[in-house]
């Protein structure tokens, strides 16, 4: 079964920016990822078969960096890409909110 850490360390190849950019940290590493939390998916196919493995439903909050639209879009397109290759995972819904003050110097990153 999946776990916090399971998610953070697949998050880690994830990028806010380029990974060539010379600021180039990880979501995790970068304190983005403010709540992960993974509920059993009882409706995922199989769930109820003995020896199929649980699936499970991933809700993520993230910090977001600006207001950008594009910049958001490219973040989300590139985690659920990452998280669609865990097998134990049926569903991901990544939610940004955004933090008032500590990020904003990195809006023009």
């Amino acid at each position: 079964m999946l776990t916090d850490p399971d998610i953070r360390e697949a998050l880690r190849a994830c990028y806010a920016t380029p990974p060539n950019h010379r600021l180039a940290i990880n979501i995790v590493d970068l304190g983005l990822v403010e709540s992960i939390a993974l509920t059993p998916d009882l409706e995922a196919p199989g769930a109820n078969i003995p020896g199929v493995p649980q699936k499970s439903r991933l809700a993520l909050t993230l910090l977001t960096l600006s207001a950008n639209e594009d910049a958001e879009g490219q973040l989300q397109a590139q985690i659920a890409n990452r998280l669609a290759g865990l097998p134990e995972l049926s569903q991901t819904t990544i939610v940004f909110r955004e933090d008032p003050a500590p990020f904003r110097f990195l809006n023009n990153v």
